[in-house]
């Protein structure tokens, strides 16, 4: 573990894990079969107008949002015009 002298954490390339246990993964987007089947207390899709193949990603990662009432989803981005998944989910 490092420390910043306030929080103990391990970094690695795909995400952060602290020393209460809590983690943030970084999960590729570019491949949505990656996604399937991956629980999550919180799902943040970044810069959703610019992802490859968004509605694939969404169509990964819906059936594990609905298993766990209490998960999120935030859904974040600048536009990109007026079309893809952003556009429509706005």
């Amino acid at each position: 573990m490092l420390t910043d002298g306030a929080v103990d954490y391990a970094a690695s390339s795909d995400g952060i894990k602290f020393a209460n246990g809590s983690r943030v993964l970084s999960l590729p987007s570019g491949n949505p079969a990656a996604l399937r089947g991956y629980t999550a207390a919180a799902t943040i899709i970044d810069e959703c107008a610019f992802i490859d193949r968004p509605y694939e990603v969404w169509e990964a990662l819906a059936p594990t949002l609905t298993r766990d009432p209490d998960s999120e989803l935030i859904v974040a981005s600048t536009p990109a015009g007026r079309s893809g998944l952003f556009y429509d989910l706005y």
